[in-house]
């Protein structure tokens, strides 16, 4: 009996630790993806890189791409996650039997889960909110990232200088002392 409940043991914590590994690559993914358009859109608005409308359109394409890839890796994440969810409580159900446990107790609430009891949790799709409590916050993360990220290159648009305001230039009015305010026209306006 006591190799039995071995057994049962080295597969729960085998289970916790992969269900622990995938938790904590989560957010990374998500943080990752962030910087890496962060990046992308820093350069843009401080080097004031205008994005042709082909450049524009590859962007955008590269923003859904990066969004579709991560919504799906995190979305196997969290079935692979609710698996392991179900066998960990099913060996935490059979070792408080076995422990003679009251059916009704606090050790029977099984891994990660907030209200629910044991019989409901093997029955619940993975579309309840119990499974699904940080994949929804990370998604509308990314998506308001993604929307934010696919705006910047109408900023940096919009941020770039006039060329013809960029060569005007404050030069002294020919009699006036060197540094003289009133004295000082723009060069554009000196060429009508």
């Amino acid at each position: 009996m006591d190799q039995h409940n071995e057994i049962l043991r080295f597969v729960f914590d085998s289970r916790l630790s992969l269900f622990n590994t995938r938790r904590d690559h989560e957010w990374r993914v998500i943080i990752s993806a962030m910087v890496l358009m962060g990046a992308v859109d820093l350069t843009l608005l401080s080097q004031h890189i205008v994005l042709n409308a082909f450049q524009l359109k590859l962007w955008w394409v590269a923003l859904f791409c990066l969004f579709v890839s991560i919504a799906w890796y995190q979305w196997g994440v969290q079935v692979r996650n609710r698996v392991d969810r179900v066998a960990m409580d099913y060996i935490l159900h059979h070792m408080c039997n076995e422990l003679g446990i009251h059916r009704n107790s606090d050790l029977r609430a099984g891994i990660d889960r907030e209200k629910e009891n044991i019989p409901h949790s093997r029955k619940n799709p993975i579309f309840h909110l119990t499974y699904l409590w940080a994949f929804i916050p990370q998604m509308l993360v990314l998506l308001v990232a993604s929307v934010l990220s696919a705006y910047i290159p109408h900023l940096a648009q919009q941020a770039t200088p006039d060329p013809p305001a960029s060569a005007a230039r404050w030069v002294p009015v020919s009699g006036c002392a060197p540094g003289c305010g009133p004295c000082r026209v723009m060069s554009a306006g000196l060429a009508r």
